[in-house]
């Protein structure tokens, strides 16, 4: 929830010397690391914008909508949207951020439109939601083409990279 429980996981960690991972298990689907793939060999050419939104309608979940629970919508469901990005752009800080949005009656945040402006005027727009359905989708903008999550961006089975689809169905 916050910095100081952060640095106590990470020294009971390193004491225990076990692995410590936050859950964006996202980046663990082969569609990402096909993403990472086709990035690295410049499939798309230059990435210019990444969009990417993830949106479900569950404020009515106390957790959701509870701030002592740790409930928001950037927190629960935001960070799928801006971790693609960030992995998009290879951990790049950016120049800048500019987000607006608005707050359930309980005080924590519902939906979210966060623009991120990377070096070399690259965009990422990422939108988060627990009050609406969103399409939940992500894409990335090359110079050469595009990749396309199509469907829940946050675990992906399938992907559009120049039109033509790719699928990594599950165990």
């Amino acid at each position: 929830m916050n910095l100081r429980q952060v640095q106590e996981l990470i020294t009971a960690a390193q004491e225990k010397k076990v692995f410590l991972m936050e859950a964006v298990w996202a980046r663990f689907f082969p569609a990402y690391a096909e993403v990472r793939r086709l990035l690295k060999q410049g499939e798309v050419g230059d990435v210019q914008m990444v969009r990417a939104e993830f949106g479900l309608p569950v404020s009515h979940v106390r957790r959701m909508s509870d701030s002592k629970l740790g409930g928001g919508g950037l927190v629960d469901l935001g960070i799928y949207p801006l971790q693609f990005a960030f992995m998009v752009f290879k951990g790049e800080k950016p120049e800048s951020i500019h987000a607006s949005g608005h707050c359930l009656e309980t005080g924590v945040d519902d939906t979210a439109v966060v623009v991120l402006k990377f070096s070399g005027n690259r965009l990422a727009v990422c939108t988060c939601s627990i009050s609406m359905k969103l399409v939940s989708d992500a894409v990335i903008v090359g110079t050469k083409g595009t990749i396309k999550l199509p469907h829940h961006m946050w675990c992906p089975t399938e992907l559009e990279v120049n039109g033509k689809e790719m699928h990594f169905p599950l165990p």
